[in-house]
């Protein structure tokens, strides 16, 4: 089997934080398996550390027997907990495990001293900060780092800031950190994610708890925005604009999808009338979307998730975030678009009012990145997984795509 390529880690401690909803496969542990007849990894060689747990990870998600995490591996991350939350590791029971999708951190769901938890412990050093998605084909854009420890200490700050400006009735109760471990604990939210509810489940159990979802996620976004704004920022649609004409103009011819993706932006424009304008500043989450919601069905409400991404931007950019991620789904025959509709209708009325640019800039941007985003990211990780995932991929291509993306404009 080939293995997955990693950064080798200058040092690997014990160490989690509430950073994503959507993982990577999730390893259940078997009740047998204690810190008390775990063997002891001191001296443990981080890189052999670390390729062990992609190697894991990767075989996990396609052979289901599989599913058992080693003793060595069990030990080491109940005492990353442990150092979090002033415990001892015999306090700590680790169920579930999964690496995040970018490999870069290492999620745990279980328990401590009759606690659920969920814990966060980051395995790259220095750790990699995602970059905003700015043009179609802009790869110049670095990704901007910053040491791991400096990193947990961060993310607690933000969790902590963000709690005092929105309340504390839709963030997960942070538990402790530990910079020389690398990790954050929160008490574990029990609930949906909304991603899986509307990708994975019947949609006529499921609508009425979704559409609560994005109601009160609307809501939690603008009382980030209001209560953090700061000034008015000049957004351009240009940029965006530019990069596809200037593929035009260089000889390159452009795809179905990206031609959709022009013409969306072009009708943008006209509708603007200026492809400049003012905006309101505030704190961003950086990264809202529906995998980063989880719905209580017992408490009627919504979590937010991961706070690794905040900082001061625009208001489009989260509102580009969740409109494009829930018109992305419009991609999928299966899912039925009344539904997407009565998502996107509940999050708006949730969030209120907002002058006409921006919602214009936001309808015409958000389905463009479903074109020149979405929808090319998608197949290309089926092709890339091979057999039936690469043949059905390309039977979509032939037969549906262009259904689809239609679809994904009509109506909107």
């Amino acid at each position: 089997m080939k293995k997955r390529n990693f950064t080798p880690l200058a040092k690997l401690s014990p160490s989690p934080i509430l950073s994503s909803f959507d993982l990577s496969p999730v390893v259940r542990v078997p009740a047998q398996t204690t810190p008390g007849n775990a063997p002891q990894d001191e001296g443990l060689d981080s890189d052999v550390f670390l390729s062990r747990f992609v190697e894991m990870s990767f075989h996990a998600a396609h052979v289901e027997s599989s599913r058992t995490l080693p003793a060595p591996q069990l030990s080491a991350l109940q005492r990353n907990i442990a150092a979090a939350l002033d415990a001892t590791p015999d306090d700590v029971t680790v169920d579930r495990w999964g690496m995040s999708p970018r490999l870069r951190s290492i999620h745990c769901w279980g328990r401590c001293r009759g606690e659920s938890i969920f814990a966060r412990t980051l395995i790259r050093d220095p750790y990699l900060l995602s970059p905003p998605v700015t043009t179609p084909w802009d790869d110049t854009m670095p990704f901007s780092s910053r040491p791991a420890e400096e990193q947990i200490q961060v993310e607690w700050n933000t969790l902590q800031d963000v709690r005092r400006i929105t309340g504390t009735d839709h963030i997960a109760d942070p538990l402790g950190k530990s910079l020389s471990h690398r990790t954050i604990v929160l008490r574990d939210v029990k609930g949906e994610i909304v991603d899986e509810m509307v990708k994975r489940r019947k949609w006529f159990d499921s609508k009425a708890a979704a559409v609560s979802a994005l109601l009160e996620a609307g809501a939690w976004l603008r009382s980030l925005h209001d209560r953090s704004a700061s000034k008015s920022l000049r957004l351009s649609l240009y940029p965006l604009l530019q990069a596809f004409r200037e593929r035009v103009s260089g000889g390159r011819a452009l795809r179905p999808n990206e031609q959709r993706a022009l013409r969306t932006l072009e009708l943008t424009e006209m509708e603007l009338g200026d492809t400049e304008f003012s905006v309101p500043a505030a704190l961003s989450h950086g990264d809202f979307t529906l995998a980063n919601l989880r719905w209580h069905e017992g408490e009627r409400r919504v979590f937010v998730a991961d706070f690794e991404n905040v900082v001061s931007a625009n208001i489009c950019q989260d509102l580009l975030s969740l409109i494009s991620d829930l018109r992305s789904q419009l991609l999928n025959p299966i899912i039925p678009k009344d539904l997407i509709l009565s998502l996107e209708k509940a999050f708006w009325e949730g969030y209120g009012p907002v002058a006409k640019p921006v919602l214009a800039y936001v309808n015409g941007v958000a389905s463009a990145r479903v074109f020149y985003h979405h929808l090319p990211m998608a197949l290309t990780r089926r092709k890339r997984r091979g057999g039936m995932a690469k043949a059905a991929a390309s039977v979509y291509q032939a037969f549906l795509q262009s259904l689809m993306m239609a679809r994904c404009t009509e109506g909107l």
